[in-house]
């Protein structure tokens, strides 16, 4: 029997069991095991080294599938903002100056939207990757000092929101 930490290859009568240990990206994720039975003599010198390569690869890119699809499952709050701005134009300087901030506090993706009656009249968007991380940013000093110094006028009224099951 030949063992790494990531392949085993024994003799299982009259037959060659090679098992591939693919460790998944994320701790949500346990260890998967595949499992391939082939004939010795279906071998030839060099198949079994590339049949090796190509289950790791495979291996490999399922793994990184499986944690690509939590991670895209993970950006599910939006937060809306609306409220009334002093000048659309300063409101969007101070807006945009803000941005690294908002990066820090966990914001995602964001959108800017106005009101087609009212320029002034301000919706934004953010994403978060929890509801946890969206509420503390909507309750931070950073954030009310920001829509005080842009001009924001009128209370905010604000509302989260998850991606509706299919």
């Amino acid at each position: 029997m030949i063992e790494s930490p990531n392949l085993a290859v024994a003799d299982w009568h009259g037959q060659l069991a090679l098992s591939l240990h693919a460790p998944v990206i994320n701790n949500v994720h346990r260890a998967t095991y595949k499992s391939l039975l082939i004939e010795k003599t279906s071998f030839e010198k060099g198949t079994v080294s590339m049949m090796l390569k190509n289950l790791l690869v495979a291996g490999l890119m399922t793994a990184a599938m499986i944690g690509a699809v939590g991670a895209a499952r993970a950006e599910d709050v939006r937060m809306f903002v609306r409220h009334e701005v002093s000048d659309y134009a300063t409101w969007r300087k101070a807006f945009d100056a803000f941005a690294p901030t908002q990066t820090k506090l966990g914001v995602t993706s964001k959108a800017v939207y106005q009101s087609v009656d009212d320029p002034n009249d301000v919706t934004v968007v953010h994403d978060f990757q929890t509801l946890e991380k969206a509420k503390a940013f909507a309750a931070s000093p950073e954030l009310k000092a920001a829509m005080d110094k842009a001009g924001v006028k009128s209370a905010p009224q604000i509302w989260y929101t998850t991606k509706g099951a299919k």
